[in-house]
């Protein structure tokens, strides 16, 4: 290959029309997909659970670019977390809520679509404290026979 079809600083081919090289070339382009952040906060009315964790499970929509992604991030107490180089598209984040009895989330589902860093990839979840803290003082009885 002549050397003038190399970029000295990039080392990329650059390609020209060059006599009959030019009819029988063929070129390919590889581009790479476009990926973007995700940041999950969750807010709750409760101070007295620094260590609470919530989870969350992020999955591709089916007939999409984004059907093979399905992760779980955590999130402790009001706090956030950014998943990073996700595929650009349509996804479903979802708090799971089955395993907390205290914590409830009116809007546990949410569907979106991740651009190209734009830099609103952005969910917010409004956890709530639905029950009261189970077995403290407020629970006492004192039972006499």
């Amino acid at each position: 290959m002549d050397s003038s079809w190399v970029n000295s600083e990039t080392r990329r081919i650059v390609p020209q029309k060059d006599g009959n090289v030019w009819n029988g070339a063929t070129y390919y382009a590889k581009f790479a997909a476009l990926e973007t952040d995700l940041t999950i906060t969750t807010q709750s009315t409760s101070s007295s659970d620094a260590n609470q964790v919530f989870l969350f499970r992020i999955q591709g929509k089916t007939g999409t670019k984004t059907e093979g992604i399905d992760l779980t991030v955590t999130v402790v107490g009001n706090n956030s977390v950014t998943v990073t180089k996700l595929p650009t598209g349509d996804y479903t984040v979802t708090e799971l809520t089955d395993w907390s009895w205290r914590y409830e989330n009116s809007t546990a589902r949410r569907d979106l679509t991740l651009e190209y860093n734009n830099g609103t990839n952005q969910l917010i979840f409004d956890n709530r404290r639905e029950n009261g803290m189970w077995l403290d003082g407020n629970a006492v009885k004192d039972n006499r026979f």
